[in-house]
């Protein structure tokens, strides 16, 4: 068959019509990689069995949790779970039911901070992804009343303080 628009060839270097797509770098990408998710740890997902301020401290520390990597714009890691069971350990010393939730903050080593602010006092610890942290109690007129590693006398210390600001919170409503 003589086909005007393409020159007469072999049957062996024929080309269907329509040509068929070339790969292109994006889809050898399609092909080779089969995603982040494939390769992403399984997410964690924490329950607490409590009331008031726990179930604050349970919705927190799960939507820090599903942080993906690079949550800042950088290369910011996911919240490692070390981390987050060294918060829980630490506030279940130094929070009950009735006290003021902290506020949460994820670090871009997969670690959390946790922080209260109160007339000018403010109060924070902070865990590394591997667990160890240290703390920090300014007050409004800048003494430091806590700083140094998260041990079991700097929790006592921070059951007071955020006993003495839950009482302040509630007394100014």
């Amino acid at each position: 068959m003589l086909v005007y628009d393409r020159p007469q060839t072999s049957s062996l270097t024929y080309r269907p019509e329509p040509i068929p797509a070339q790969p292109t770098l994006g889809s050898a990408k399609e092909f080779l990689w089969i995603g982040a998710a494939e390769f992403a740890e399984p997410r964690l997902a924490i329950q607490i069995l409590a009331s008031g301020a726990w179930r604050y401290v349970e919705q927190e520390l799960n939507r820090l949790l599903a942080l993906d990597p690079g949550w800042n714009g950088y290369r910011a890691r996911r919240m490692v779970p070390e981390a987050v069971f060294a918060a829980v350990n630490a506030l279940g010393q130094v929070i009950n039911e009735q006290s003021l939730p902290p506020q949460f903050f994820p670090l871009p080593d997969g670690g959390v901070q946790f922080e209260w602010h109160v007339d000018g006092d403010a109060l924070e610890a902070q865990l590394d992804p591997q667990g160890d942290g240290n703390a920090l109690g300014v007050r409004a007129n800048g003494d430091i009343f806590i700083e140094g590693d998260l041990t079991a006398e700097r929790l006592w210390q921070m059951r007071d303080a955020v006993q003495k600001m839950s009482e302040r919170v509630i007394a100014g409503r």
